[in-house]
């Protein structure tokens, strides 16, 4: 076991190394991109204001609810304050089933919000914190959450959108980006720690966990194809169900990716996602039972407790959300600190680790030895994996290599 006080003051200091590293921006991208975004605004905004035959700010909660109100949607109000929901849940869940054009007004609201949240955020965010020779430094935390999740801010990376933004993350000249993120970290956790047999001989055989839930859930025989839009609903459903989402906010998760599954659909999903993980809900059962009991929920390596009132501190006051987290503590501490642990190791090997985005390492390598270093980084982080508690569950990781964060290649 860990002396974990010792291991929380180094990886502090692993953490201090990346924040020196820092990233390397194009300044270039960033001034096109916010050129483009500036011009698509005024076009949605143009087109916005013709339909509604006056000047509307779609950043403004009231001015929203007048502009669809005067279309004959009534949007909800919220439950705490009786103000006008105007959020883009709330939107798109109303005008689902309304005509064409009044969703074409909601896409065109949601747009323009969507632009500014991108400008200011990224775009403008990042251009006022570059330093004159193309570099940004991101301040990160660790602890950040109550589960060690490594926390990033001034600017945040952690939610940096994929496309055409990433190309602004360049590698120095004679080095390339890497990436290596840990495959499905939180499901295998799970299938260790709940000794959960569906999901163990899916992984130690190499299987897709998607595919298998998804093959259950819309009755596809082994020899049909699952299609993707199926697969990734069984992703969706994997990943929010282990985390505690219920049918309704299984239902907006999907609403928030584009995806319209009925609350009753999903209610389905959630029997067959429990019907076939028996065991873990057996081991969320028992979390919840010890922290209602009065006792402690613990991380798999031991060391680090969790109880009740902990998580109700952390979730301010909301008894059913701090019991759902705490049961899930112990599944959802384990990534951080071994993403954090390989870092460490990288560090000593002498890899330049620039950045930690949730369960991957970003890093940049020597161009002619890339793909060489790119599979020890790998092996680096798999090698976390191997503690006796996992009971033979393989703890995989991808790596891809690239001149950019957006245009990368798999290294195998």
């Amino acid at each position: 076991m860990p002396n974990f006080l010792l291991e929380d003051v180094e990886l502090g200091l692993t953490t201090q190394k990346i924040e020196e590293e820092g990233f390397l921006l194009d300044i270039s991208v960033l001034t096109k991109r916010k050129a483009y975004l500036e011009k698509e605004e005024k076009q949605l905004r143009a087109e916005l204001n013709r339909i509604a035959k006056k000047d509307v700010n779609p950043l403004s909660p009231p001015q929203t609810w007048d502009l669809f109100t005067s279309l004959g949607v009534v949007l909800p109000k919220r439950k705490d304050t009786g103000n006008p929901n105007t959020s883009e849940l709330s939107i798109r869940k109303t005008v689902r089933n309304h005509s064409p054009e009044v969703r074409h007004v909601a896409d065109l609201v949601l747009g323009v919000r969507g632009i500014r949240k991108e400008l200011s955020t990224y775009v403008n965010g990042f251009l006022q914190r570059v330093n004159s020779q193309g570099w940004l430094h991101s301040r990160f935390r660790f602890p950040g959450t109550i589960t060690w999740r490594l926390s990033s801010s001034d600017p945040n990376i952690q939610n940096i959108p994929h496309g055409v933004f990433r190309n602004a993350f360049i590698a120095p000249p004679g080095f390339v980006i890497c990436e290596c993120d840990y495959s499905q970290i939180e499901l295998r956790v799970a299938a260790a720690v709940a000794n959960e047999e569906a999901l163990r001989s899916v992984f130690m055989s190499g299987g897709d966990p998607h595919g298998m839930l998804g093959r259950k859930i819309f009755k596809v025989g082994v020899k049909g194809v699952l299609s993707y839009g199926r697969r990734q609903r069984a992703k969706t459903t994997n990943f929010g169900l282990l985390y505690g989402a219920g049918a309704l906010v299984l239902s907006d998760q999907f609403l928030k990716k584009g995806d319209y599954v009925s609350v009753s659909e999903c209610k389905a999903y959630h029997k067959v996602f429990w019907d076939t993980y028996t065991s873990i809900r057996t081991y969320m059962d028992m979390q919840k039972a010890t922290l209602e009991s009065g006792g402690y929920v613990a991380s798999p390596e031991g060391g680090y407790l969790w109880s009740l009132e902990d998580m109700v501190l952390a979730h301010f006051g909301n008894r059913r959300e701090a019991l759902l987290s705490g049961a899930n503590a112990p599944i959802q501490s384990v990534a951080p600190r071994l993403t954090l642990r390989a870092a460490r190791e990288a560090q000593r090997q002498g890899i330049r680790v620039i950045g930690q985005v949730h369960d991957s390492l970003l890093a940049y390598l020597p161009e002619r030895t890339a793909e060489r270093d790119a599979l020890r980084l790998k092996r680096i982080m798999e090698a976390e994996g191997e503690a006796d508690w996992w009971g033979g569950v393989p703890c995989l990781a991808d790596v891809e290599i690239g001149p950019n964060w957006n245009e990368m290649r798999t290294v195998t």
